[in-house]
């Protein structure tokens, strides 16, 4: 009788361990934002903004504000999917010299570049935007 319950007892654990192996692990949903400039290279620590849009007169209930990476990539998880819009501005640096050695003198430029745009952030898949920043006008 106690092997009988042994059994039983062994059988039941291991249906237990096998339904529970056997559950289908749910993806998150991710929305990744990749800014590069009109050549195509990242703009290290762009400024992001990501705003709901609304078709009737109700305030938007989403504003997130983020900084890119030193690779121009933003990502965050969302709890469902949605679309936003994607507004992202950064700076660009350079650095003209000009003259004759030992008469030279160095300027630096900063130039600010710009852009809005959509994302559509699809449900349990990593949904990635790359927006191209412009000159400001």
């Amino acid at each position: 009788m106690k092997n009988l319950f042994q059994i039983v007892v062994g059988a039941m654990a291991m249906t237990m361990l096998f339904i529970v192996s056997c559950k289908e692990e749910i993806k998150p949903t991710i929305g990744e934002v990749r800014v590069v400039d009109e050549e195509g290279n990242p703009v290290p620590y762009a400024t992001i903004l990501l705003t709901c849009t609304s078709s009737v007169n109700k305030p938007c209930e989403i504003e997130i504000e983020a900084t890119a990476d030193k690779n121009g990539v933003y990502s965050k998880e969302f709890e469902l999917p949605k679309v936003l819009e994607l507004t992202a501005g950064g700076n660009l640096y350079d650095t003209i010299i000009t003259g004759i050695q030992p008469d030279t003198q160095m300027t630096f430029i900063k130039d600010t570049i710009c852009n809005t745009t959509f994302i559509s952030i699809k449900p349990e898949e990593t949904s990635v935007q790359t927006i191209t920043l412009y000159d400001c006008k």
